[in-house]
Protein backbone atom coordinates (compact mmCIF):
# COMPACT_ATOMS: atom_id res chain seq x y z
CA UNK A 1 0.00 0.00 0.00
CA UNK A 2 1.06 3.55 -1.02
CA UNK A 3 1.59 6.46 1.46
CA UNK A 4 0.00 9.50 0.02
CA UNK A 5 -0.06 13.08 1.46
CA UNK A 6 1.74 14.45 4.81
CA UNK A 7 1.65 13.44 8.14
CA UNK A 8 2.01 14.95 11.41
CA UNK A 9 3.26 13.51 14.57
CA UNK A 10 3.46 16.11 17.76
CA UNK A 11 6.21 15.49 20.65
CA UNK A 12 8.15 17.59 22.80
CA UNK A 13 10.30 19.31 20.09
CA UNK A 14 7.49 20.29 18.44
CA UNK A 15 5.71 18.56 14.73
CA UNK A 16 7.72 15.93 13.08
CA UNK A 17 6.55 16.27 9.28
CA UNK A 18 6.49 13.22 7.36
CA UNK A 19 6.33 13.52 3.28
CA UNK A 20 6.65 9.16 2.09
CA UNK A 21 5.14 10.05 -1.41
CA UNK A 22 8.34 12.44 -2.91
CA UNK A 23 11.27 10.16 -4.44
CA UNK A 24 13.24 10.61 -1.42
CA UNK A 25 10.62 10.93 1.44
CA UNK A 26 11.50 14.05 3.84
CA UNK A 27 11.27 14.22 7.68
CA UNK A 28 11.01 17.95 8.86
CA UNK A 29 10.88 18.82 12.65
CA UNK A 30 8.76 22.08 13.11
CA UNK A 31 9.75 23.96 16.10
CA UNK A 32 9.07 27.98 17.56
CA UNK A 33 12.86 28.80 15.52
CA UNK A 34 11.97 27.46 12.28
CA UNK A 35 11.27 23.87 10.29
CA UNK A 36 15.04 21.97 10.29
CA UNK A 37 15.67 18.85 7.43
CA UNK A 38 15.93 15.78 9.38
CA UNK A 39 16.50 13.57 6.94
CA UNK A 40 18.05 15.11 3.32
CA UNK A 41 20.21 12.56 2.73
CA UNK A 42 19.90 9.31 1.50
CA UNK A 43 21.93 5.92 1.63
CA UNK A 44 20.57 3.83 -1.44
CA UNK A 45 22.54 0.61 -0.69
CA UNK A 46 20.64 0.38 3.05
CA UNK A 47 17.89 2.53 2.40
CA UNK A 48 18.38 4.57 5.36
CA UNK A 49 17.92 8.39 5.40
CA UNK A 50 20.37 10.00 7.35
CA UNK A 51 20.23 12.99 9.79
CA UNK A 52 22.38 16.05 8.49
CA UNK A 53 24.94 15.63 10.94
CA UNK A 54 25.06 11.47 10.50
CA UNK A 55 22.71 9.08 11.65
CA UNK A 56 21.88 5.53 11.98
CA UNK A 57 18.57 4.55 13.57
CA UNK A 58 15.28 3.74 12.96
CA UNK A 59 12.66 6.03 12.66
CA UNK A 60 10.96 4.62 15.84
CA UNK A 61 14.29 5.43 17.96
CA UNK A 62 14.44 8.64 16.20
CA UNK A 63 11.40 9.46 17.60
CA UNK A 64 11.87 8.21 20.93
CA UNK A 65 15.26 10.34 21.02
CA UNK A 66 13.07 13.64 20.17
CA UNK A 67 10.63 12.58 22.33
CA UNK A 68 12.53 11.50 25.59
CA UNK A 69 15.83 13.25 25.12
CA UNK A 70 15.83 16.05 22.98
CA UNK A 71 15.43 18.77 25.10
CA UNK A 72 18.76 17.47 27.06
CA UNK A 73 20.57 17.41 23.92
CA UNK A 74 19.71 20.47 21.95
CA UNK A 75 20.01 22.45 25.93
CA UNK A 76 23.27 20.69 26.36
CA UNK A 77 25.25 20.87 22.90
CA UNK A 78 23.90 24.94 23.25
CA UNK A 79 26.29 25.81 25.90
CA UNK A 80 29.33 24.76 23.74
CA UNK A 81 30.70 27.73 21.35
CA UNK A 82 32.47 25.06 18.45
CA UNK A 83 32.06 21.57 17.53
CA UNK A 84 28.29 21.88 17.39
CA UNK A 85 27.73 19.40 14.78
CA UNK A 86 30.20 16.40 16.19
CA UNK A 87 28.51 16.55 19.41
CA UNK A 88 25.05 16.32 17.86
CA UNK A 89 25.99 13.23 15.98
CA UNK A 90 27.72 11.43 19.18
CA UNK A 91 24.38 12.45 21.24
CA UNK A 92 21.77 10.78 18.98
CA UNK A 93 23.63 7.82 17.66
CA UNK A 94 24.81 6.80 21.35
CA UNK A 95 22.05 8.05 23.14
CA UNK A 96 21.31 8.34 27.12
CA UNK A 97 25.15 7.41 28.17
CA UNK A 98 26.61 10.54 25.65
CA UNK A 99 23.76 13.05 27.22
CA UNK A 100 24.42 11.91 30.75
CA UNK A 101 28.07 12.22 30.14
CA UNK A 102 27.48 15.68 28.58
CA UNK A 103 25.52 16.77 31.49
CA UNK A 104 27.99 15.72 33.97
CA UNK A 105 31.38 16.43 32.41
CA UNK A 106 31.28 18.61 29.20
CA UNK A 107 35.09 18.79 28.60
CA UNK A 108 34.91 14.84 28.34
CA UNK A 109 32.28 14.54 26.13
CA UNK A 110 33.75 17.23 23.49
CA UNK A 111 37.10 15.11 23.74
CA UNK A 112 35.35 12.19 22.50
CA UNK A 113 33.45 14.04 19.89
CA UNK A 114 36.68 15.42 18.69
CA UNK A 115 38.55 12.72 18.90
CA UNK A 116 36.09 10.19 17.06
CA UNK A 117 37.05 9.82 12.72
CA UNK A 118 33.89 11.58 11.37
CA UNK A 119 34.86 9.92 8.09
CA UNK A 120 34.04 6.67 9.73
CA UNK A 121 31.08 4.55 7.75
CA UNK A 122 27.77 6.25 10.07
CA UNK A 123 27.08 2.14 11.28
CA UNK A 124 31.24 1.33 12.48
CA UNK A 125 30.91 5.49 14.26
CA UNK A 126 27.99 4.68 16.31
CA UNK A 127 29.42 1.34 17.59
CA UNK A 128 32.73 2.72 18.29
CA UNK A 129 30.65 5.74 20.06
CA UNK A 130 28.41 3.81 22.29
CA UNK A 131 30.60 1.82 23.57
CA UNK A 132 33.71 4.18 24.36
CA UNK A 133 30.67 6.60 26.49
CA UNK A 134 30.15 3.32 28.16
CA UNK A 135 33.19 2.93 29.83
CA UNK A 136 34.20 4.13 33.16
CA UNK A 137 35.29 8.00 33.24
CA UNK A 138 38.96 6.63 34.02
CA UNK A 139 39.14 4.26 31.30
CA UNK A 140 38.07 6.89 28.61
CA UNK A 141 40.67 9.05 30.06
CA UNK A 142 43.07 6.48 29.11
CA UNK A 143 42.01 6.24 25.74
CA UNK A 144 42.56 9.56 25.17
CA UNK A 145 46.05 9.88 26.49
CA UNK A 146 45.10 11.30 29.67
CA UNK A 147 46.62 10.79 33.07
CA UNK A 148 43.44 8.23 34.26
CA UNK A 149 42.79 9.28 37.73
CA UNK A 150 39.77 10.97 39.57
CA UNK A 151 41.63 14.31 40.15
CA UNK A 152 42.04 14.82 36.63
CA UNK A 153 38.22 13.79 36.10
CA UNK A 154 37.36 16.52 38.52
CA UNK A 155 39.70 19.57 37.30
CA UNK A 156 38.04 18.02 33.93
CA UNK A 157 34.33 18.76 35.72
CA UNK A 158 35.42 22.84 36.13
CA UNK A 159 35.71 23.65 31.99
CA UNK A 160 33.20 25.66 30.99
CA UNK A 161 31.09 23.87 27.71
CA UNK A 162 31.69 26.66 26.15
CA UNK A 163 35.70 26.89 26.52
CA UNK A 164 35.31 22.74 25.40
CA UNK A 165 37.35 23.22 22.25
CA UNK A 166 39.95 21.14 20.89
CA UNK A 167 43.23 23.96 21.52
CA UNK A 168 42.31 24.87 25.18
CA UNK A 169 41.49 20.76 25.96
CA UNK A 170 44.96 20.03 24.37
CA UNK A 171 46.36 23.21 26.56
CA UNK A 172 45.02 21.71 29.20
CA UNK A 173 46.31 18.47 28.78
CA UNK A 174 49.63 19.64 28.62
CA UNK A 175 49.48 21.49 31.89
CA UNK A 176 48.56 18.17 33.24
CA UNK A 177 51.36 15.63 31.97
CA UNK A 178 54.07 18.21 32.65
CA UNK A 179 52.85 17.88 36.30
CA UNK A 180 54.10 21.51 37.35
CA UNK A 181 53.08 21.26 40.85
CA UNK A 182 52.44 25.34 41.26
CA UNK A 183 50.36 24.91 37.89
CA UNK A 184 48.51 21.94 38.95
CA UNK A 185 47.40 23.22 42.59
CA UNK A 186 46.14 26.49 41.17
CA UNK A 187 43.99 24.15 39.10
CA UNK A 188 42.74 22.83 41.92
CA UNK A 189 41.64 25.86 43.69
CA UNK A 190 40.50 27.47 40.55
CA UNK A 191 36.64 27.75 40.49
CA UNK A 192 36.55 27.50 36.50
CA UNK A 193 38.96 26.38 34.25
CA UNK A 194 38.26 28.96 31.93
CA UNK A 195 40.02 29.43 28.70
CA UNK A 196 42.24 32.45 30.21
CA UNK A 197 43.10 30.41 33.33
CA UNK A 198 44.85 27.71 30.73
CA UNK A 199 46.44 30.88 28.73
CA UNK A 200 47.75 32.66 31.95
CA UNK A 201 49.01 29.02 32.99
CA UNK A 202 51.58 29.26 29.28
CA UNK A 203 55.12 29.86 30.23
CA UNK A 204 54.81 33.30 28.29
CA UNK A 205 52.88 34.74 32.03
CA UNK A 206 53.06 32.40 34.67
CA UNK A 207 54.81 32.92 37.21
CA UNK A 208 56.89 35.88 35.46
CA UNK A 209 53.85 38.11 34.47
CA UNK A 210 51.16 36.88 36.81
CA UNK A 211 50.44 35.82 40.19
CA UNK A 212 48.89 32.89 41.28
CA UNK A 213 46.25 34.75 42.85
CA UNK A 214 45.18 36.79 39.61
CA UNK A 215 44.62 33.55 38.02
CA UNK A 216 43.05 32.12 40.54
CA UNK A 217 40.82 35.56 40.49
CA UNK A 218 40.66 35.25 36.67
CA UNK A 219 39.40 31.51 37.29
CA UNK A 220 36.27 33.01 39.07
CA UNK A 221 35.08 34.50 36.50
CA UNK A 222 31.96 33.34 34.64
CA UNK A 223 30.70 36.60 32.41
CA UNK A 224 32.69 35.93 29.14
CA UNK A 225 32.20 39.62 28.04
CA UNK A 226 34.45 40.55 31.62
CA UNK A 227 36.79 37.16 30.88
CA UNK A 228 37.05 38.86 27.00
CA UNK A 229 37.99 42.28 28.68
CA UNK A 230 40.77 40.82 30.62
CA UNK A 231 42.22 39.44 27.85
CA UNK A 232 42.25 42.63 25.99
CA UNK A 233 44.28 44.51 28.35
CA UNK A 234 46.69 42.14 28.67
CA UNK A 235 46.93 41.25 25.23
CA UNK A 236 47.67 45.48 25.34
CA UNK A 237 50.31 45.00 27.39
CA UNK A 238 51.49 41.97 24.83
CA UNK A 239 51.79 44.51 22.58
CA UNK A 240 53.75 47.31 24.24
CA UNK A 241 56.23 44.93 25.49
CA UNK A 242 56.70 43.74 22.01
CA UNK A 243 56.77 47.06 20.67
CA UNK A 244 59.58 48.54 22.61
CA UNK A 245 62.64 46.43 21.20
CA UNK A 246 63.96 46.53 24.87
CA UNK A 247 63.49 44.79 28.32
CA UNK A 248 61.06 46.64 30.19
CA UNK A 249 60.36 46.42 34.27
CA UNK A 250 56.67 45.05 33.98
CA UNK A 251 55.31 44.06 37.71
CA UNK A 252 53.63 41.00 38.05
CA UNK A 253 49.72 41.16 38.11
CA UNK A 254 48.36 40.41 41.61
CA UNK A 255 44.66 40.75 40.89
CA UNK A 256 42.10 42.34 38.38
CA UNK A 257 42.22 45.70 40.48
CA UNK A 258 46.16 45.52 39.03
CA UNK A 259 45.64 45.66 35.80
CA UNK A 260 44.85 49.55 35.51
CA UNK A 261 47.91 50.13 37.40
CA UNK A 262 50.64 47.62 36.12
CA UNK A 263 49.11 49.11 32.66
CA UNK A 264 50.16 52.64 33.36
CA UNK A 265 53.45 51.64 34.65
CA UNK A 266 54.41 49.80 31.49
CA UNK A 267 53.23 52.69 29.48
CA UNK A 268 55.46 55.03 31.39
CA UNK A 269 58.38 52.56 30.63
CA UNK A 270 57.25 52.63 27.08
CA UNK A 271 57.70 56.46 26.57
CA UNK A 272 60.59 56.38 28.97
CA UNK A 273 62.38 53.48 27.04
CA UNK A 274 61.59 54.75 23.75
CA UNK A 275 62.15 58.72 24.24
CA UNK A 276 59.60 61.33 25.01
CA UNK A 277 61.28 63.48 22.66
CA UNK A 278 61.77 60.66 19.59
CA UNK A 279 58.27 60.29 19.49
CA UNK A 280 57.58 64.07 19.40
CA UNK A 281 59.86 64.33 16.49
CA UNK A 282 57.99 61.43 14.17
CA UNK A 283 55.90 62.54 11.63
CA UNK A 284 52.96 60.39 9.74
CA UNK A 285 52.20 59.77 5.83
CA UNK A 286 49.04 61.39 4.67
CA UNK A 287 46.02 60.16 6.98
CA UNK A 288 44.02 57.46 4.93
CA UNK A 289 40.70 59.05 5.10
CA UNK A 290 40.46 62.74 5.76
CA UNK A 291 38.94 63.90 8.89
CA UNK A 292 35.82 65.84 9.11
CA UNK A 293 34.14 68.95 10.76
CA UNK A 294 30.56 69.28 12.13
CA UNK A 295 28.78 72.48 12.54
CA UNK A 296 27.38 73.10 16.30
CA UNK A 297 26.55 75.32 19.06
CA UNK A 298 29.36 74.92 21.53
CA UNK A 299 32.73 76.32 21.69
CA UNK A 300 34.33 73.04 21.15
CA UNK A 301 35.45 71.88 17.85
CA UNK A 302 33.68 68.74 16.98
CA UNK A 303 33.85 66.03 14.41
CA UNK A 304 36.84 63.53 13.64
CA UNK A 305 40.71 64.80 13.39
CA UNK A 306 43.22 62.49 12.13
CA UNK A 307 46.25 62.83 14.79
CA UNK A 308 48.82 63.48 11.88
CA UNK A 309 52.46 63.72 14.01
CA UNK A 310 53.71 62.18 17.11
CA UNK A 311 53.49 65.27 19.03
CA UNK A 312 49.35 65.23 18.17
CA UNK A 313 49.48 61.93 19.40
CA UNK A 314 51.18 62.34 22.58
CA UNK A 315 49.20 65.42 23.56
CA UNK A 316 45.79 63.06 22.25
CA UNK A 317 47.76 60.96 25.39
CA UNK A 318 47.71 63.01 28.41
CA UNK A 319 44.30 64.46 27.29
CA UNK A 320 42.73 61.60 27.05
CA UNK A 321 44.46 59.87 29.93
CA UNK A 322 45.40 56.66 28.01
CA UNK A 323 48.54 54.77 25.53
CA UNK A 324 47.31 55.83 22.39
CA UNK A 325 51.19 57.45 22.05
CA UNK A 326 52.40 53.83 22.14
CA UNK A 327 50.91 53.25 18.35
CA UNK A 328 53.72 56.31 17.22
CA UNK A 329 55.87 53.60 15.54
CA UNK A 330 53.27 51.43 14.27
CA UNK A 331 51.69 54.20 12.62
CA UNK A 332 55.17 55.47 11.43
CA UNK A 333 55.59 51.69 10.28
CA UNK A 334 52.24 50.61 8.66
CA UNK A 335 52.49 54.17 6.38
CA UNK A 336 48.56 54.93 6.10
CA UNK A 337 47.55 51.42 6.74
CA UNK A 338 47.08 51.96 10.54
CA UNK A 339 46.04 55.74 12.02
CA UNK A 340 44.60 57.38 15.05
CA UNK A 341 41.64 59.86 14.96
CA UNK A 342 40.18 62.00 18.32
CA UNK A 343 36.25 61.97 17.54
CA UNK A 344 34.21 64.93 19.09
CA UNK A 345 30.29 65.09 19.26
CA UNK A 346 28.30 67.92 20.87
CA UNK A 347 27.54 66.77 24.44
CA UNK A 348 29.08 63.64 23.97
CA UNK A 349 32.17 62.54 25.46
CA UNK A 350 35.31 62.51 23.20
CA UNK A 351 36.88 59.31 22.26
CA UNK A 352 40.27 57.88 20.33
CA UNK A 353 40.33 55.35 18.11
CA UNK A 354 42.73 53.53 15.32
CA UNK A 355 41.32 52.54 12.06
CA UNK A 356 43.50 49.96 10.01
CA UNK A 357 43.14 48.98 6.06
CA UNK A 358 42.36 44.95 5.77
CA UNK A 359 45.45 43.14 4.15
CA UNK A 360 42.67 41.21 2.37
CA UNK A 361 39.87 43.59 1.05
CA UNK A 362 42.16 46.98 1.20
CA UNK A 363 39.32 48.34 3.32
CA UNK A 364 39.54 50.19 6.05
CA UNK A 365 38.08 49.18 9.65
CA UNK A 366 38.13 50.36 13.29
CA UNK A 367 40.31 48.20 15.13
CA UNK A 368 40.00 50.14 18.44
CA UNK A 369 37.63 53.01 20.16
CA UNK A 370 38.37 54.12 23.83
CA UNK A 371 37.10 56.68 25.64
CA UNK A 372 38.90 58.94 28.32
CA UNK A 373 41.18 56.15 30.79
CA UNK A 374 40.28 53.67 28.36
CA UNK A 375 36.33 53.80 29.29
CA UNK A 376 33.75 52.01 27.15
CA UNK A 377 33.15 54.67 24.42
CA UNK A 378 29.45 56.42 24.00
CA UNK A 379 27.07 54.32 21.99
CA UNK A 380 26.32 57.44 20.25
CA UNK A 381 29.72 58.16 19.48
CA UNK A 382 30.57 54.63 18.20
CA UNK A 383 27.62 54.27 15.35
CA UNK A 384 29.19 57.69 14.29
CA UNK A 385 32.57 56.84 13.86
CA UNK A 386 31.07 53.76 11.83
CA UNK A 387 29.04 55.86 9.64
CA UNK A 388 31.69 57.99 9.04
CA UNK A 389 33.54 55.56 8.12
CA UNK A 390 31.33 53.71 5.88
CA UNK A 391 30.41 56.92 4.24
CA UNK A 392 34.28 57.96 3.86
CA UNK A 393 35.52 54.40 2.10
CA UNK A 394 32.06 55.02 -0.16
CA UNK A 395 33.55 58.42 -1.06
CA UNK A 396 37.16 57.24 -1.74
CA UNK A 397 35.94 54.37 -4.37
CA UNK A 398 33.61 56.73 -5.75
CA UNK A 399 36.54 58.70 -6.72
CA UNK A 400 38.45 56.19 -7.76
CA UNK A 401 35.93 54.85 -9.70
CA UNK A 402 35.67 58.33 -11.72
CA UNK A 403 39.56 58.76 -12.22
CA UNK A 404 39.66 55.43 -13.58
CA UNK A 405 36.61 56.13 -15.73
CA UNK A 406 38.66 59.72 -16.55
CA UNK A 407 41.83 58.03 -17.88
CA UNK A 408 40.25 55.48 -19.93
CA UNK A 409 38.24 58.21 -21.65
CA UNK A 410 41.82 60.26 -22.22
CA UNK A 411 43.77 57.01 -23.19
CA UNK A 412 40.70 56.45 -25.75
CA UNK A 413 41.20 59.87 -27.23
Amino acid sequence: MSLIGEYTIECNEGRLILHPNLPHAQCLLSHPAGILPLCPRYEPESGQYLLPFGYSRSMDTLLHIVDSLGDRILQGVSRFRKNKAALLKLCFNAGRPAVELMEDCPALIGLIAARLDAALPIREYTEKAAQLVRRKRKEILSSLSYPASRSVIRLLRKIPAADCESAHLEAFRKIIVAGNPGKIKILRHALHINWLVVQLLSEKYFPARVHRSFVLETGGLADPEAIEEVWLRIAEMDRIIETAGCELFVPPLRGLESLEPVHDILVDEYLEARRYKEIARLTFSEPPLPGMEIANDTAVSCGVFPLKNGMELLSEGVEMDHCIATYAHDIVEENGGLYAYHVQLPRKPPATFLIRKSPLHGTMRVQEIRGRSNSTVDSAVELFVNDWLARSEAGRDREAASGNAELSGAEQT
